[in-house]
């Protein structure tokens, strides 16, 4: 079971978890949250591990937008009362910290039967099992003459059309050309949780940082302010949370 844990401890907690349960196989360990959300996203692993103490109870809001159905989330923290948003996050199970390890065996052991049960379903319905593998390999494959480049999805902040042709700039404020038209990236990343605002742009939800509704903007997390069009601002916001 590909595992991803995101804790304080997270090395000592992915060594814990591989001894008192065998299957268990650790992709990653994150001691910081914003990273550890990124991996999952990335990777979409069996299970994740997620102490929300350390990425926030708002990591919840941005993991919800993303296509995780087939990741189960064991989620831990120090106060009982994010239970509820666990929960209705659609967690496998939620643990107070400490958490005893009779507890984590039992949160494990309910993930392994998932985990199995998908697997069980992905044998029995080729065609679950080909939405299985388009929900896994979430990157855009973007080819020029010598070099092939593989950016992962949840990476790219927007997509614009211009007169120099359709590009994508990515979180760390990198702009690449796309060698398709703007039509067919918009229809690629339609998968995703991915948004036309306007005529020449689509902007990734998870990077709104903040709707400009006297100015009708939205505005990303690199700062970036895009215009919403007058046809697609209900929508904008509906899409957002406050439509």
């Amino acid at each position: 079971m590909k595992t991803i844990v995101v804790h304080t401890q997270a090395r000592e907690m992915a060594a814990h978890l591989q001894q008192i349960r065998g299957g268990i196989e650790i992709t990653g360990a994150y001691e910081n949250g914003e990273q550890g959300i990124e991996a999952i996203c990335a990777q979409l692993p069996d299970l994740a591990v997620l102490d929300i103490d350390l990425a926030g109870i708002g990591a919840l809001s941005g993991l919800r937008q993303h296509e995780h159905p087939f990741v189960e989330f064991v989620l831990l923290s120090e106060w009982a009362t994010f239970a509820y948003e666990a929960f209705r996050f659609g967690a496998t199970d939620f643990l107070l910290k400490p958490a005893q390890n009779n507890e984590l065996l039992q949160a494990l052991d309910r993930a392994a039967k998932k985990v199995n049960d998908k697997i069980l379903l992905q044998n029995a319905y080729p065609l679950v099992n080909n939405l299985f593998q388009r929900l896994r390999d979430n990157r855009i494959v973007v080819q020029t003459d010598n070099v092939i480049d593989y950016f992962p999805v949840w990476h790219i902040v927007r997509c614009e059309d211009d007169p120099a042709g359709c590009r994508i700039v990515l979180k760390d404020k990198r702009s690449i050309a796309l060698p398709g038209g703007f039509a067919d990236i918009q229809q690629e990343l339609k998968q995703y949780p991915f948004l036309r605002v306007n005529d020449h742009c689509v902007v990734n939800l998870q990077h709104v940082a903040q709707y400009k509704r006297d100015e009708n903007h939205v505005v990303l997390n690199d700062g970036a302010e895009i215009e919403v069009s007058a046809p697609l601002r209900a929508e904008v916001l509906r899409r957002l949370g406050q439509g």
